[in-house]
């Protein structure tokens, strides 16, 4: 897996005022706004033999988007742990979505080996761009559940205090 990590600036010297910042500054997806994001895609090849996939490989390519601070002098020892320790529980929680990304490439994987044989290369590549998409459209909500489980990684202490 090829892992871009990104960041973005936040600035604040309190939890409250790092929480806002990052509320104005974090990644957006469809109109939202995330503290972090991590977005991912598994690119796919195969060759053919005898109108089926002989060599099936996957490679996942991500980028993970994280909030970065460089706290003043003036910050206290207590809002550094607590920003470490945020950082730390966000951190944890995107490598769930990364996981999630690996699962898609192992179930991607799959399903292009279990491709009843074509009667040609073309139909061959119409049932395996059908079979990625179901195996993209499973990890997309399989992503979706581990969120609403995660309550977006606030169970896993991702919540900067108000």
């Amino acid at each position: 897996m090829a892992v871009e990590r990104v960041g973005y600036s936040v600035v604040g010297s309190t939890p409250s005022q790092l929480r806002l910042s990052i509320e104005a500054l974090g990644p957006t997806r469809a109109g939202r706004r995330f503290a972090a994001f991590t977005d991912w895609s598994v690119r796919y090849r195969y060759t053919c033999d005898a109108g089926r996939p002989a060599f099936v490989s996957t490679k996942v390519s991500a980028r993970v988007t994280l909030p970065r601070w460089r706290p003043g002098r003036e910050v206290g020892a207590e809002v550094r742990r607590i920003w470490e320790q945020y950082l730390s529980a966000l951190e944890r929680h995107e490598q769930g979505h990364l996981a999630c990304a690996e699962r898609a490439s192992v179930l991607i994987e799959r399903r292009l080996r279990e491709l009843p044989r074509a009667s040609s290369r073309q139909e061959l590549d119409a049932m395996a761009g059908v079979a990625v998409a179901e195996a993209t459209v499973i990890a997309r909500g399989d992503e979706v559940a581990y969120d609403l489980e995660t309550d977006g990684g606030a169970k896993q202490g991702a919540r900067l205090p108000r």
